[in-house]
């Protein structure tokens, strides 16, 4: 989708005045419209999303009693879950049983993070695409 979108953009910029098919009288840039207004609309669900995962992260935080887990944030809920994984994994190479903690904490960080499920970030590929898109096009202003 980032892709597409990067494709457009520069096309729209190097090219918009082109028609889109030859003896068409329809702009290339005219063919970005739809693409917008799925973006914007993506882009206000995304917002709305993202507010409905924070207020459900901050209560589920509040009313978890959950000492050892209480203040990681993201990337250290992913850390620790690795490192329970690991612990696991060599446990299991060795033939032994995994420690009963481990496997309980384990469980618990990963209910913890499939509690509240991020919101759909697809939008940021193409607003990252249209960016690109973007630079390229004014590096590229001066030559052709």
């Amino acid at each position: 989708s980032g892709g597409i979108m990067a494709l457009g953009v520069f096309c729209t910029l190097r090219h918009g005045r082109w028609s889109a098919l030859p003896g068409l009288p329809i702009p290339v840039s005219w063919l970005m419209a739809p693409l917008l207004v799925s973006d914007l609309s993506a882009m206000r669900g995304y917002f709305q999303q993202l507010a409905d995962h924070r207020a459900d992260r901050d209560q589920a935080g509040n009313e978890a009693d959950k000492a050892n887990i209480e203040g990681l944030t993201g990337f250290q809920h992913s850390v620790a879950l690795a490192a329970c994984h690991a612990i696991e994994d060599v446990a299991r190479s060795e033939c032994r049983p995994p420690p009963e903690e481990v496997i309980a904490w384990g469980e618990e960080l990963q209910e913890d993070i499939c509690a509240v499920p991020p919101p759909q970030a697809s939008l940021l590929a193409d607003a990252m695409g249209a960016m690109l898109a973007v630079g390229v096009a004014l590096a590229l202003r001066g030559q052709s």
